[in-house]
């Protein structure tokens, strides 16, 4: 499980926080069901390092003085100029609570359509779900190769492991397998001058007729 050393923060606001950043601290809040928001920083580098290395419902082992508390990184918000983190919201977890978190859907094998020529189409690339924290999982592995032409998968189809509730609605699509497009056929297209040269043949026609009238 990954580890994280986060401290108490003192001074709150803007201007404290900007000092924070001088210094390669990052401003954070720490907070869990019925625990009100509690004010701390962590260092920078270290933020930067766990991000590359976790998902939304990777369990962190933060320290907090002689504390050690079960964390998410529930939210991280972004300064526009510079890009930089400027805010990392942490929730602790509780044995009790369930989570509410999105869960990434990963698509494997090949479908038996896509084999005919048809056209694979993700309806729905993760889903919204609840969980006790021992039961949270980092992605829903969906296998696909049973597909054929015209078949879709459902959210009910899906296999998702005990503890886990999905909250989107069952007959929700989320894998389709469609049709191959048909080439269009190239319709002949009568050219500007061929339209224009049509009234004088048929021009030369009547005079022709006239002259023979009147012989």
């Amino acid at each position: 499980m990954p580890e994280l050393i986060l401290e108490k923060r003192v001074d709150v606001g803007k201007r404290a926080s900007r000092r924070l950043r001088r210094k390669g601290k990052i401003p954070a809040v720490i907070y869990g069901p019925e625990k009100p928001p509690e004010a701390v920083q962590v260092d920078a580098h270290d933020i930067y390092v766990l991000l590359e290395k976790i998902g939304e419902v990777t369990i962190i082992n933060a320290k907090l003085g002689d504390e050690v508390r079960n964390v998410l990184v529930k939210q991280v918000a972004y300064d526009k100029v510079s890009e930089k983190i400027a805010h990392v919201d942490f929730y602790e977890l509780s044995a009790g609570k369930p989570v509410h978190f999105v869960l990434p859907l990963r698509f494997v094998g090949r479908s038996r359509g896509a084999e005919r020529g048809g056209m694979e189409e993700i309806v729905l690339h993760e889903l919204e779900a609840e969980a006790l924290p021992k039961d949270l999982i980092e992605y829903l592995e969906v296998d696909i190769s049973a597909l054929d032409i015209g078949h879709s998968l459902h959210v009910k189809d899906l296999a998702i492991p005990e503890g886990v509730k999905i909250e989107n609605e069952p007959q929700q699509t989320v894998f389709t397998v469609i049709p191959p497009r048909k080439e269009v056929e190239e319709i002949p297209v009568v050219s500007a001058e061929a339209e224009e040269e049509e009234p004088e043949v048929i021009k030369e026609k009547k005079e022709e007729e006239e002259k023979e009238e009147e012989e």
